[in-house]
């Protein structure tokens, strides 16, 4: 009768070299088989970040194990001490082989991606990758060191500009200050620009500045 062997739920633990014998009253043989997992690949190694400004940077890693099928493309995720949340920076991108680091020639396996105009200034990130094969997503690689963007200019405006109204010859203004992770630098302050509506309509804005507040 034919032999087998049976495995239910297998892993890439279970990846390898089997040897079944028979053994008879003259003696015993052997054969030998390998059996290959095939998985989405393994966690990327080594994830860095270089040459950041406020709102780009280049993020480097070394491929994880391939298991039987090539690596095709990455996602790349990032979180900063602003938000804890892991967001997504880039999907099935393609890793470009790095050519040389500093002094250092071309060290197999190792990828980069540069994240063009997709991080915020003033913010200390950190980067997280994983790979996509013919069978899915792999697994994360472990968290990167936190490195900071530079700072820049606020990119969006404040919001819910309104008046509670005031007495006579004042006027009160509200807004919504920026959140942190929107102001791009410290030290944010405040220009208020106004003129009078149907009397002063060909006059320049006045403007006041806030600080402190």
């Amino acid at each position: 009768l034919d032999g087998f062997m049976e495995i239910n739920n297998i892993t890439i633990a279970e990846a390898g070299f089997y040897e079944c014998g028979v053994e008879t009253a003259v003696g015993t043989i052997y054969g030998t088989s390998e059996v290959i997992v095939h998985a989405p690949p393994g966690p990327p190694g080594g994830v860095t970040a270089v040459e950041l400004t406020a709102n780009s940077g280049t993020v480097v890693w070394t491929d994880g194990a391939f298991y039987g099928s090539r690596i095709i493309s990455y996602r790349i995720e990032g979180k900063t001490d602003h938000n804890s949340t892991w967001t997504i920076l880039a999907d099935e991108i393609v890793g470009e082989d790095i050519k040389y680091q500093g002094d250092r020639a071309e060290i197999d396996g190792r990828k980069q991606y540069t994240l063009e105009g997709k991080l915020s200034p003033w913010a200390a990130y950190s980067f997280r990758i994983a790979g996509y094969n013919n069978l899915g997503m792999g697994e994360w690689s472990e968290a990167s060191p936190q490195y900071n963007t530079r700072p820049d200019k606020p990119y969006i405006p404040v919001t819910n500009v309104r008046s509670d109204g005031g007495r006579t010859g004042d006027l009160t203004i509200r807004w919504d200050p920026l959140p942190k992770q929107h102001q791009n630098a410290p030290g944010v302050y405040y220009k208020i620009y106004y003129r009078r509506i149907g009397v002063d309509e060909e006059r320049d804005f006045q403007e006041k500045t806030l600080r402190n507040l």
